[in-house]
């Protein structure tokens, strides 16, 4: 049980240091659509795609944090070590145990587990097909 609980705080660990770099390169581009945004001519059309990019990714980083507060939440099915040892000296004393109960995992962290790896799985196949990543909807200097 220590092995998956490991996991989880790995997994957890990796989305946030994801989130934590696509925040760091997604800097660049809010400093330039906040200085875009002081001039006067800027009009409501303009850098749409810019805007539409930073919209996506913070929505994305919400999801990120959600998925890792939910992890954060969600306790692998079963006991833990001290929970075993436990259990064992109640068995050698003849008292009952209270870990006795069978969970498994609720229906909504694994639909919101599969909704984050497709989420993510979509984000890597975005970024490696081109057009989309750090930069990418900024215009050129010219």
């Amino acid at each position: 049980m220590g092995l998956v609980s490991a996991l989880l705080d790995l997994f957890k660990l990796l989305l946030t240091a994801v989130a934590t770099i696509i925040l760091l390169l997604k800097l660049g581009p809010i400093s330039y659509l906040a200085d875009a945004a002081t001039k006067t001519t800027f009009s409501s059309a303009d850098l749409i795609g810019l805007r539409t990019s930073l919209m996506v990714h913070a929505g994305g980083g919400l999801l990120v944090l959600l998925a890792a507060a939910a992890l954060a939440i969600y306790k692998p099915p079963g006991m833990t070590l001290y929970g075993i040892r436990k259990q064992r000296e109640q068995k050698d004393t003849g008292v009952g145990s209270p870990f006795d109960s069978t969970t498994s995992t609720p229906r909504w962290v694994k639909v919101f587990g599969v909704i984050v790896v497709v989420l993510v799985v979509l984000a890597v196949i975005m970024m490696l097909t081109g057009g989309h990543g750090p930069g990418a909807h900024m215009p050129s200097d010219g």
